[in-house]
């Protein structure tokens, strides 16, 4: 009796399963999270067409969305129709964390990897220290990949004593290149400069690239640990004890046909300081996520399949998602997500 039961439901529960299957999901509408872009809706099953517009350059993004049951939208391809020179990166599952590397200078094996001059390891204070002659640069360099690239910060500890009443000079210099386009990089510079008086000096590219500009950025602290941070964005010196932002600068970009991409840091022993020493380098480093091809660019004409964005709750008809893409626009390196609100429809 209780196998004629079970045997009697089993339609019942086939047919539950068919109604879900044939739920799908429906686009209210689309809003841009980024305000460079414009947005224009279009209703369809299974389909919404974006225009994105930059300046005068426009683009013309197709997704094709699909319920794929329970908790997961799936994007089962997305295409681009463009005028020449409009390029994005497309990327699954948003922003990684990364990675993260420290620096320790405690032997000179510690320099292992970096192209340096005029550079050592001061093994009993364990800092690195620069000895460049007169007129010289003591620094140490590193070259990464494009891809790690992407985004990075950069905090270097450093230890001064600025007793001296004519400590000036170069305390720090860093200089990086970005992705651009195929034949061109993005270069940023920052540096740190002690005037006569003994105050700090936040220094940037020119807007022509041809040198640097600097502001005033107030007075070095006595005999105290400074943490120098450089992000994409700016510049910033703190007073490392009490974590105080003793000043801040923009980061300016020129445009560069410079192949590579390396980044290049050094402290000048010249600057005149009793005591400059550097403890150790951290770098940050940040993805863009993982998508199906390693940060494919998007043409027209061309097609990225499947990718998977996760929801919370198990798919209700008439209920409303949120679902992000997050594109990369290579024109400006710079992340942008999109934010499409979805109703599921049964």
């Amino acid at each position: 009796m209780g196998k004629n039961r079970i045997k009697a439901i089993n339609p019942i529960i086939a047919a539950l399963f068919l109604i879900a299957a044939a739920v799908i999901v429906g686009v209210a509408y689309i809003a841009w999270s980024q305000k460079l872009f414009g947005a224009a809706n279009r209703y369809a099953d299974l389909q919404v067409t974006a225009e994105l517009q930059k300046s005068s350059q426009k683009a013309q993004l197709t997704l094709y969305i699909k319920n794929v049951g329970t908790c997961d939208l799936k994007i089962t391809k997305i295409e681009v129709e463009s005028e020449e020179g409009v390029k994005y990166a497309v990327c699954a599952g948003g922003r990684f964390t990364g990675k993260s590397e420290i620096y320790w200078f405690e032997s000179s094996d510690d320099l292992s990897g970096f192209t340096y001059e005029y550079a050592y390891v001061n093994e009993t204070e364990e800092k690195l220290e620069f000895n460049p002659p007169p007129d010289e640069i003591g620094y140490v360099e590193k070259t990464w990949s494009e891809a790690e690239l992407d985004f990075f910060d950069t905090e270097i500890y450093v230890e001064t004593n600025s007793s001296s009443d004519k400590a000036a000079g170069v305390l720090f210099y860093i200089e990086w290149w970005l992705p651009y386009n195929d034949t061109h990089a993005k270069k940023g510079a920052a540096g740190v400069e002690v005037d006569e008086y003994g105050s700090l000096l936040l220094c940037t590219l020119t807007e022509d690239g041809a040198g640097t500009t600097c502001t005033h950025a107030g007075k070095i602290p006595e005999s105290k640990w400074i943490e120098i941070k450089v992000s994409r964005d700016k510049i910033e010196v703190l007073d490392a004890e009490s974590n105080e932002v003793i000043g801040s600068k923009e980061i300016v970009y020129v445009v560069q046909g410079v192949p590579d991409f390396t980044v290049r840091f050094h402290i000048d022993e010249y600057c005149d300081l009793d005591d400059v020493k550097v403890s150790y380098i951290h770098i940050l480093y940040h993805g863009w996520g993982q998508p199906p091809a390693e940060y494919p660019v998007i043409r027209p004409g061309d097609t990225v399949s499947a990718l998977v964005v996760s929801g919370k709750d198990a798919w209700v008809s008439g209920k409303e998602y949120i679902v992000t893409v997050t594109f990369i626009d290579l024109d400006k390196n710079q992340l942008m997500t999109k934010s499409i609100k979805v109703t599921a429809k049964s």
